[in-house]
C-alpha cells in the first residue's frame, strides 16, 4: 500500500530521474549513429557500458562527447575478428564523458575470460600510470556470418560473452610509448586466453600426476614422502594455486650415457607454456651444458619442488611466478623427467596456515625434532608462530637446514629484543632473500625505505619486494627479496647486519644518545623522557636535529607555561623551498582561524599544517609549511627570532594585523619598529589625508628600503644617548639617517607614493619626544595582557597640511586597543579628556573642543587644551563606559 512505502526525498527522485534521462538520451543517440541493421546492438552496447557507472560521473557527463566515444567504442568491438584480441592505445583521446584529467585511453576487446581487467590494470600500475576511470562491460552477443555483432543481450545467460575494457589514465604517452604498450597488452591478454582456455586441461594433468605418484611403489621413496607430495598437489587443486602453465620434460639417453639429454616433451605444453617450440629444450640439450643447480633440479631432489621463478606472471598480476617441479620416476626408481607447473598462490593459499600446509608442516616438524623441542612448550609455540610469520615461498624454497638456522636466529632475536639479519641466496633465480627481525616499535615506513635502498645497493639489485609480518609478536619480520640481473656479489654478512642495526635504532634511541652526549647523563636522560612522550607520527616525521631543538623548547615552555606559545622557523632537511614554522602550545590546540591570519599578515602563505598532539605532555606541536611570495626561506630562518617575536606579539594582542607586518621579514624590522610606522600612519589619518590606510600600507610594504630608512631616522633622533660622545654625534647621525630616507624616496617612481613617504619624513621631523625607548611603556588589559603603547609628541606647526587652528603642541598615543590625542593651544593650558566614538577622525572632534576651551579658559589660564580617546577593541555599551 502507498502509505507503507518508504518516502524518498523529492531531490533524490528528481536526481535519479535526471540520470535515467541522461542514460536514455546517450543510448538512443548511440543507436541512431550506428549503421542500419546494427542500431539495436549499438544501443545494447551503450546500455551495458553505462549500467554500473557512478552517478557522480553520469551527472557531469557531456552527452555529445559520451555519444561520440561510445559510438567509436562499439565500432571497435564490432570490428574485432572472431577469436582475435583487439587492443588500441590512444594518447589524447580524452574521457568518455568529457571530464578532465585524462591523457591516454587504453582499449581492449576479447572473448570474455577471467583476469582480463586485472591483467591490464596490473600492467598500468607496473608502469606507474595513474588510472582515472575504467569501463568494463561484459556483453552477451550474437555475431552474424559476416563476423559483425548482430545483437547484444544480458551476459548472465548468454551462450557467447565478450569483454570490452576502456582504461583512462592521467598521463599522455607519446606515439612510441603507446605502440609499445598496445603490443604488450595484446601479448598479455593472449596469455590470459591461453591460461584460462587450458585451465581444465591443466587440472586434469595435475590430477593424473597425483595418480601417478600414488601408483609408485615404496622401494625408492618412503611412502610418507609420497603421501606428502600427493597432499601438496591436491592442496594446489583446492583453489590454493592459480594454474597458469604446464610443460613436461624427459631425460633421454645420449653419447654420455643413459639419461644425459634433456628435452621438452612435444605437445605437452598448456597455458602460457603451450608453445613448446620456443623452449630451450625443444631439441635435446646435454645435461653437462646446464648449470649445476639446474642440472640438480632435473635429476635429483624431492618428489615435488616449489620455488619462486625470476619470470613475472603475464596473467592477473605482474608478480614473480611460482614454479612447481614434479619428478617423473620409472619403475626402477630413476628420475626420467619432470612435470613443470607455473602459477601463483591464490589469496586462499596464502592465508592458509603454513603449519597445516603439506610439505611445509613436515619441515616444521623436522626442525622441532632436531632442536628437541617439547610439545606444547613455550619454545614450540614461539617457533610455530615464527614459522607462520615467514612468507610461504620462503618456506618452500628453504631447505630444512636453512629453515632451522632461520627459525633459531629469529627466536634468539625475539627473546633478546634485538635486530637480526639473515641472508639466503638463490643462484638459480638470481634472488637474495634478506630476513630482518626488528622490535616492532622500531619498524616504520622510513626504515623499510632505508633497508630497501641498502639491500639494492649492496647486492646490485634491480628490484626489491617486501613482505611484512607483524602478528602479535614483539618482533616485526620483514622479508626483502632482492632481484639481481647480473652476478650476486659476495658481501660481508656481519657488516650488513651491523648496518641494519644502525638503521633500526629507534628514533628515541638516537635522540637520547645525542642529548646525553650534549647535556650529560642526568639532563640528557630527563630531556629524553620528553622526546619519548611525543606521538609516533611526530617521531616518524621529525629528523634528529629538529627533534633536539623541539625537545629543549618544549621543556622550557612546560617550565613556564604562562608564555603561552613557543614559535620558531626552521628549514626542512631535504632542502625543499618550504620553511617550517613550528608552534608549540600547551593545553588545547591552536585555533587556526585565529592563528593563520597572523602568519599571513607577514606576507607568508601556509601550504600545509601537521599537528602532533601529545596527551602525555598535554601539548600540541603544530608543524606548518610556509612560503613567502618569492619562495625565499633563508631570510625567514635568519630572522626566525624576530619573526617569532612578531607572531607571539600578535597572538597576545600587542600587534595589529595588516600589510605593514610584511616589513618584518622584508625590511628586517622588529614588530615594535613596525608599530612606530603604524602609529605615524594612524596619526596622519587623524590629521587628514586623501590616501586610504590600505594604500599607505601597500606603499610602505612595496618600499621596504624606505621603511627601514624611516625607522633608522626615528631611532637616530630619539634613541637615548649612551654617553657624552654618543650625544655629540647624534646631530650628525640624524642628518645621515634623514638623508638616507630622502635618497631612498628619490628612487620611488610613482608620484603619489613619493608624497606619502615624504609625509612620513616630515612627521618624524615634527616629532619632539617619544616614549618608544622606555621599557615600562606597558598597559594592562582587562584579561591581564600587557599591551605596549607608543606616545609621539609633535610640534603641530611642523605637521604638513595640519587643519586650523594649529595647536601649540599635541601628543598622539597609539596601541592596538586604544588611541588618543591631546591638543593644547600654548605652553600652559587647561582642559579635560573625553570618550569619542569617531574612530577615524577623533582629532577633528577634539580640535573643535580645544578651540572652545581656548575661549572658555582664557580667564583662568593663558589658553585651553583638550584630549580624546577611542576604544578599538570590545567597545562596551554606553552604560558600561564608566566601569571600563
Amino acid at each position: 500500500p502507498p502509505h507503507e512505502r518508504p518516502s524518498t526525498p523529492s531531490h533524490t527522485r528528481h536526481g535519479a530521474v535526471a540520470l535515467a534521462e541522461t542514460v536514455e538520451t546517450i543510448v538512443k543517440q548511440v543507436g541512431e549513429a550506428a549503421e542500419a541493421g546494427h542500431r539495436g546492438a549499438a544501443r545494447g552496447f551503450a546500455a551495458a557500458a553505462l549500467r554500473r557507472l557512478p552517478d557522480d560521473q553520469l551527472a557531469q557527463a557531456d552527452t555529445d562527447v559520451a555519444v561520440e566515444a561510445l559510438t567509436e567504442a562499439f565500432a571497435f568491438v564490432d570490428g574485432r575478428q572472431a577469436d582475435a584480441i583487439a587492443v588500441r592505445v590512444r594518447p589524447g583521446a580524452g574521457s568518455v564523458f568529457g571530464l578532465p584529467g585524462v591523457g591516454t585511453v587504453v582499449e581492449a576487446s576479447a572473448e570474455d575470460r577471467p583476469f582480463l581487467m586485472s591483467t591490464i590494470t596490473s600492467e598500468l600500475a607496473l608502469r606507474d600510470l595513474t588510472l582515472v576511470r575504467i569501463l568494463h562491460p561484459i556483453l552477451g552477443t550474437e555475431r552474424g556470418q559476416d563476423g559483425r555483432i548482430a545483437s547484444v543481450m544480458p551476459a548472465r545467460d548468454a551462450k557467447r560473452r565478450e569483454s570490452y575494457i576502456r582504461a583512462e589514465v592521467e598521463e599522455e604517452l607519446d606515439e612510441a610509448q603507446a605502440a609499445e604498450l598496445a603490443q604488450t597488452i595484446e601479448r598479455l591478454l593472449a596469455d590470459v586466453l591461453r591460461a584460462t582456455g587450458d585451465f581444465h586441461a591443466m587440472r586434469d594433468r595435475l590430477t593424473r600426476a597425483v595418480a601417478e605418484l600414488d601408483a609408485m611403489g615404496d622401494d625408492h621413496y618412503p611412502r610418507r614422502d609420497v603421501d606428502e607430495a600427493m597432499a601438496l598437489l591436491n592442496w594446489f587443486l583446492d583453489d590454493n594455486f592459480l594454474l597458469l602453465g604446464w610443460r613436461e620434460y624427459e631425460l633421454l639417453d645420449g653419447e654420455e650415457g643413459p639419461r644425459t639429454l634433456a628435452r621438452v616433451v612435444p605437445g605437452s605444453g598448456l597455458g602460457i607454456l603451450r608453445d613448446t617450440s620456443s623452449s630451450r629444450y625443444a631439441e635435446p640439450v646435454p645435461l653437462g651444458e646446464l648449470p649445476e643447480d639446474l642440472r640438480g633440479r632435473l635429476t635429483q631432489g624431492p618428489l615435488v619442488t616449489v620455488s619462486r621463478t625470476n619470470r613475472r606472471s603475464t596473467v592477473r598480476q605482474r608478480d614473480r611466478m611460482d614454479y612447481v617441479g614434479i619428478r617423473k620416476v620409472d619403475e626402477d626408481g630413476n628420475v626420467v623427467g619432470e612435470m613443470r607447473l607455473l602459477g601463483l598462490f591464490t589469496r586462499k593459499g596464502l592465508s592458509e596456515p603454513s603449519r597445516a600446509t603439506p610439505i611445509l608442516r613436515r619441515k616444521l616438524e623436522e626442525v622441532l625434532e632436531r632442536e628437541d623441542i617439547v610439545k606444547a612448550s613455550h619454545d614450540e609455540r614461539m617457533l610455530t608462530t615464527l614459522f607462520q610469520a615467514l612468507p610461504k615461498d620462503e618456506l618452500f624454497q628453504s631447505t630444512v637446514d636453512e629453515l632451522q638456522a632461520t627459525l633459531m636466529g629469529l627466536l634468539q632475536a625475539e627473546e633478546r629484543k634485538e635486530t637480526r639479519t639473515l641472508v639466503r641466496i638463490e643462484p638459480f633465480t638470481r634472488t637474495v632473500s634478506v630476513l630482518v627481525a626488528v622490535p616492532r616499535d622500531r619498524y616504520s615506513p622510513q626504515l623499510r625505505r632505508q633497508l630497501t635502498k641498502l639491500f639494492r645497493e649492496r647486492f646490485n639489485g634491480d628490484r626489491v619486494e617486501v613482505d611484512l609480518s607483524l602478528g602479535e609478536r614483539a618482533e616485526a619480520i620483514a622479508r626483502f627479496a632482492v632481484e639481481v640481473s647480473g652476478g650476486i656479489p659476495d658481501i660481508d654478512r656481519e657488516e650488513l647486519g651491523n648496518e641494519v642495526r644502525r638503521l633500526a635504532r629507534s628514533w628515541t634511541d638516537d635522540v637520547i644518545a645525542r642529548l646525553v652526549s650534549d647535556r650529560g647523563e642526568a639532563e640528557g636522560g630527563r630531556l629524553g623522557r620528553v622526546a619519548e612522550r611525543m606521538p609516533r607520527g611526530y617521531q616518524d616525521a621529525t629528523s634528529l636535529d629538529l627533534a633536539l631543538a623541539d625537545v629543549e623548547r618544549i621543556d622550557a615552555l612546560l617550565a613556564d607555561p604562562q608564555r603561552g606559545l613557543d614559535v620558531r622557523f626552521c628549514l626542512e632537511d631535504d632542502g625543499d623551498s618550504v620553511t617550517r614554522l613550528r608552534v608549540i602550545k600547551p593545553g588545547s590546540r591552536l585555533e587556526l582561524s585565529a592563528f593563520l591570519p597572523i602568519v599571513e599578515s607577514l606576507g607568508l602563505t601556509v601550504i600545509e599544517e601537521v599537528p602532533h598532539r601529545s596527551s602525555e605532555l598535554d601539548l600540541t606541536l603544530h608543524d606548518f609549511g610556509v612560503r613567502d611570495d618569492i619562495g625565499v626561506q633563508a631570510d625567514l630562518v635568519g630572522g626566525s627570532e624576530r619573526l617569532s617575536d612578531a607572531i607571539l606579539a600578535a597572538w597576545r594582542g600587542q600587534l595589529e594585523l595588516d600589510e605593514l607586518n610584511q616589513l618584518i621579514p622584508d625590511a628586517g624590522l622588529t614588530w615594535r619598529q613596525v608599530n612606530v610606522l603604524r602609529a605615524y600612519r594612524r596619526y596622519r589619518r587623524q590629521v587628514g589625508t586623501t590616501y586610504t590606510p590600505q594604500y599607505v600600507n601597500e606603499t610602505l610594504a612595496e618600499h621596504p628600503v624606505v621603511a627601514r630608512a624611516l625607522v633608522e631616522y626615528f631611532e637616530a633622533k630619539f634613541r637615548p644617548a649612551e654617553g657624552p660622545e654618543d650625544a655629540e654625534g647624534r646631530a650628525r647621525a640624524m642628518e645621515r639617517a634623514r638623508q638616507a630616507c630622502v635618497v631612498a624616496i628619490d628612487a620611488v617612481e610613482r608620484l603619489d607614493q613619493d608624497r606619502i613617504l615624504r609625509d612620513f619624513v616630515a612627521l618624524v621631523d615634527a616629532t619632539l619626544r617619544t616614549n618608544a625607548f622606555r621599557p615600562d611603556s606597558l598597559a594592562a588589559q582587562g584579561d591581564g595582557t600587557m599591551v605596549p603603547y607608543l606616545a609621539l609628541k609633535f610640534d603641530s606647526s611642523r605637521v604638513p597640511d595640519a587643519p586650523q587652528p594649529v595647536p601649540y603642541r599635541e601628543i598622539f598615543v597609539y596601541s592596538p586597543s586604544v588611541e588618543g590625542i591631546h591638543l593644547r593651544g600654548g605652553p600652559v593650558a587647561r582642559g579635560g579628556l573625553r570618550w569619542s566614538d569617531r574612530r577615524d577622525d577623533f582629532r577633528t572632534e577634539v580640535l573643535g573642543l580645544m578651540k572652545a576651551q581656548m575661549s572658555k579658559n582664557a580667564v583662568i589660564v593663558p589658553t585651553g587644551a583638550k584630549g580624546g580617546f577611542v576604544l578599538k577593541r570590545g567597545v562596551p555599551a554606553d552604560q558600561l563606559r564608566d566601569e571600563v
